[in-house]
């Protein structure tokens, strides 16, 4: 997971990580998008340089590419990759319950180390 900052008013989100891609939707600034995919150009090309960055994020019902770097311009700000805090996984349950032989039960509960 990805999370930039645009800029200006009016950053476009986009079909596909090209300028010339149909527009989807415009967010204003200082709004902090999400995206799951960073694309970087691999070659300059025709409205394009080398290093140009898109991510591919998703604002409110639209999914699609917003430009970070533009033919060598930065778009988006506090570019960064974040991690999704990884829920602790229980190995010991709070308690258990032993039943002995003659139905007689007991619960146990866990004990802070």
């Amino acid at each position: 997971m990805y999370e930039m900052t645009t800029i200006y008013n009016g950053t476009r989100i986009r079909k596909d990580h090209t300028t010339f891609a149909e527009v989807i939707a415009s967010v204003n600034a200082k709004v902090t998008l999400r995206g799951d995919e960073l694309w970087t150009a691999p070659a300059d090309g025709l409205e394009v340089k080398a290093g140009d960055k898109w991510l591919h994020v998703t604002y409110g019902s639209f999914t699609g590419w917003v430009v970070l770097i533009h033919k060598g311009a930065q778009m988006g700000k506090d570019f960064r990759e974040i991690s999704e805090p990884v829920p602790p996984i229980e190995t010991f349950p709070e308690y258990f319950i032993l039943e002995a032989p003659n139905g007689e039960r007991k619960r146990y509960a866990r004990s802070a180390f």
